[in-house]
C-alpha cells in the first residue's frame, strides 16, 4: 500500500500499473480480449507438415523431439475488427535456440507483419495495421538440450490500447537426447 501526501495545493498526477504472476500450469487456457492467438508446434521434414489439395500446408503437431530436432512454430491471430499496432510475442521454450528464418503467411502476399524481432528469450512481430481477418506467422526452432520445458503464452494485443490483447495456451515440449 503506498500513501502520498500533498503539501500546499495544487494536483496530483499518478498512473499505476497492475500485473499478475500466475503459476505455470499445462493445463491453463487461453485468453481473448477483443482478438484471439493460437500457437502450434508443427514437425518439420519428411514426417512433417503436407500440403493439400487446396495448396494449404496441415501441421502435424508434435510434443516430443530430440535434440537437434527442427520445429515450424505457427501463431495465428484472429481478429474481429481492424486493430492498429499490433504486437505478437512468443517466448521460446527453454532449451531451444532460434533458427534465423521466418515467414509471414497471409494469402499469397508476404503478410502485414514485416520482418520478425528475435531476442534472446521470443520472438516478437509488428504489424501497423490489420483489417479484420486471419493473420499466420511461422518460425523455426531447434531442440538444443535434453529435458520437458514448458512454452509460456503466446501473447498478442495493440501497443497503445493495452485492453486489446490475447494469449495462446501453455505448451509443453519434451527433447530428449540424440539417439546414434
Amino acid at each position: 500500500m503506498y500513501v502520498v501526501f500533498v503539501i500546499g495545493s495544487g494536483y496530483v498526477y499518478y498512473s499505476m500499473q497492475v500485473n499478475r504472476n500466475l503459476p505455470v500450469s499445462s493445463d491453463a487456457p487461453s485468453e481473448r480480449r477483443g482478438l484471439a492467438i493460437v500457437r502450434q508446434y508443427c514437425a518439420v521434414g519428411e514426417n512433417g507438415a503436407h500440403t493439400t489439395q487446396s495448396g494449404v500446408e496441415q501441421c502435424r503437431p508434435i510434443a516430443l523431439l530430440e535434440v537437434g530436432d527442427i520445429v515450424e512454430v505457427r501463431l495465428t491471430a484472429v481478429l474481429p475488427l481492424t486493430r492498429y499496432y499490433l504486437r505478437v510475442e512468443d517466448p521460446f521454450p527453454a532449451g531451444f535456440e532460434p533458427i534465423p528464418y521466418a515467414v509471414a503467411d497471409v494469402g499469397a502476399g508476404p503478410g502485414p507483419f514485416g520482418s520478425p524481432e528475435f531476442m534472446d528469450d521470443r520472438a516478437v512481430f509488428f504489424a501497423e495495421e490489420l483489417a479484420p481477418g486471419t493473420y499466420r506467422v511461422r518460425y523455426r526452432l531447434r531442440a538444443a538440450v535434453p529435458g520437458r520445458y514448458h512454452a509460456f503464452p503466446a501473447t498478442a494485443g495493440e501497443s497503445y490500447s493495452l485492453e486489446v490483447w490475447a494469449s495462446s495456451s501453455i505448451g509443453v515440449l519434451e527433447v530428449l537426447p540424440h539417439s546414434p
